[in-house]
């Protein structure tokens, strides 16, 4: 049977099936045994794998630079094609500038960056005892921020840049007064969060002040680290502070300068060890899962407060992932983290047309990269995926060029 009626026949059993848990914001104590195997089921049948499809023979997306590692070494690929850049056995995460002209990487313990064609590699970060954290370009120009840690991998919440074009490196916040940081969306500040604190400075390292504490709680990894949603123009930042001791948590309004914050909603969320919150790129809502006894429900709330419930399921089974670039589709996993399911309202579907959907990196509001074990691959939505590469061993990242 062709592979697209299967598809079809197994998403409308999907979403029959998923038309029978409640919408309404009330307690979802159903069983969930049965829905999850069913669901498992055709899921399994609407993702069998198609042909692959090799990347010269794969259309793509026109001006799409893809930078992705390959057993330690890293490769590139444009829509004509893929060639190897490095050759070292030790290259992983690969960070592309806004246009795609440099490409930043970490070599081992050493953080690196070269042009996006491999020419002129340089290294920006060697310390004994040290590892580079968190690495980012900013918005508008050809910089790279980046933050380290000790050898056992515990942040030292600093803050570093490189100026390429400037070729200067230096700290701009020693260790203890820097973050993991998100920049406002002209790349004038940043937002550095620690454990218990969000620092607001300007890009240049000035002017730092901390916006907001709060009480540190655990994460899933690690200390729970507040994710920042900027405002288009830069006045402040939308975020979310977990409650402690079963009270509840806080979708929070803090302006850049500090002061006061505005509370927007509260809501019982899962503590952050069982699950993030994801605030919709456009600030306008969150997404997060409630306890309801053994299972947990997928919950959306505004700024007005008004709030929906989606459905429940088993807790292990579960987790949610985040949302679409425009901010309209919710994106999760049932029964398998490969699994990536995405829903808008009440219509859910798998996100991937084949059987995974692992790291999804998106291009632009309908097209996004993922892995299917090895594959690379690049799918706009409603339409077949294509195979970039195979052989893929770790991260990647794209960006659209002139």
């Amino acid at each position: 049977m062709n592979r697209f009626l299967l598809l079809g026949t197994a998403i409308l059993l999907t979403l029959c099936i998923f038309a029978c848990s409640p919408a309404a914001p009330s307690s979802l104590a159903t069983p969930v045994d049965a829905v999850a195997s069913q669901v498992a089921d055709n899921l399994t049948a609407a993702v069998s794998t198609p042909p692959p499809v090799s990347a010269s023979e794969a259309a793509g997306s026109p001006g799409l630079l893809v930078v992705y590692e390959k057993s330690g070494n890293l490769w590139v690929w444009t829509g004509s094609g893929s060639s190897q850049l490095t050759n070292s056995g030790q290259d992983a995460r690969p960070r592309l500038s806004a246009e795609g002209k440099l490409i930043a990487f970490q070599r081992g313990a050493e953080l690196w960056a070269m042009e996006s064609s491999g020419q002129n590699p340089r290294k920006l970060f060697e310390e004994a005892g040290g590892l580079p954290l968190q690495f980012e370009f900013a918005p508008t120009d050809q910089k790279i921020y980046f933050t380290s840690a000790a050898s056992d991998g515990a942040p030292r919440f600093d803050l570093n840049l490189a100026d390429i074009e400037g070729n200067t490196i230096g700290p701009l916040l020693p260790a203890g007064q820097g973050g993991e940081f998100t920049f406002s969306p002209d790349g004038s500040q940043v937002a550095l969060v620690q454990p218990d604190k969000i620092i607001v400075a300007r890009a240049d390292g000035t002017g730092a002040q901390v916006a907001y504490q709060f009480s540190p709680l655990k994460g899933l990894t690690g200390d729970y680290l507040p994710s920042i949603a900027w405002m288009d123009n830069g006045y402040g930042f939308k975020t979310v502070i977990p409650g402690s001791a079963g009270s509840p948590a806080r979708f929070l309004f803090i302006t850049a300068s500090g002061g006061q914050p505005a509370q927007l909603a509260e809501f019982p969320a899962a503590p952050p060890s069982i699950s993030e919150t994801y605030i919709a790129p456009d600030g306008s809502k969150l997404m997060y899962l409630k306890e309801q006894g053994s299972n947990l429900e997928l919950h959306v709330i505004d700024a007005s407060t008004a709030e929906k419930t989606y459905f429940g399921y088993a807790r292990e089974k579960f987790g949610i992932l985040g949302w679409t670039p425009d901010s309209q589709k919710m994106l999760f996993w049932i029964d398998d983290p490969r699994r990536v399911w995405m829903a808008a309202d009440d219509n859910k579907s798998p996100l991937s047309d084949v059987t995974y959907a692992v790291g999804v990196t998106w291009v632009d509001v309908d097209t996004y990269l993922f892995l299917n074990e090895s594959e690379l691959r690049l799918r706009r939505l409603g339409q077949p995926s294509q195979v970039i590469d195979t052989g893929v061993t770790g991260s990647f990242d794209a960006a659209t060029i002139p």
